[in-house]
């Protein structure tokens, strides 16, 4: 039997804006509570020329690869045990702007 006690996220949510969209990875952070993430929320909110693939991974590596679309917004939550995590593009020429929402979901 498991016996949840209770999840919260980090105190904010926080938000990266792209107008690029590079295969180098941005590093985003839950902060001093790292040590307790068992979840990451994301959603974007945008207008960009075309649809893109974000990557989120560690070190290099993709764990998930997710479709946002070119206008409009997405969200999803997701399990993630560790924190950092690393946002990267797949090689694409987009244009445009996105924000992206994150907040690491702490027990």
């Amino acid at each position: 039997m498991l016996i949840l006690i209770g999840i919260s996220g980090c105190r904010d949510e926080s938000k990266i804006v792209f107008n690029e969209f590079l295969s180098t990875p941005i590093e985003i952070s839950a902060g001093k509570q790292g040590k307790n993430v068992i979840g990451l929320k994301l959603s974007t909110q945008g207008s960009i020329s075309t649809s893109v693939e974000m990557r989120i991974g560690i070190e290099g590596y993709v764990y998930k690869t997710i479709k946002i679309p070119s206008s409009g917004s997405y969200s999803e939550r997701f399990d993630w045990y560790d924190s950092p995590a690393e946002i990267s593009f797949a090689d694409t020429i987009a244009s445009g702007r996105l924000t992206l929402h994150y907040q690491f979901l702490i027990l």
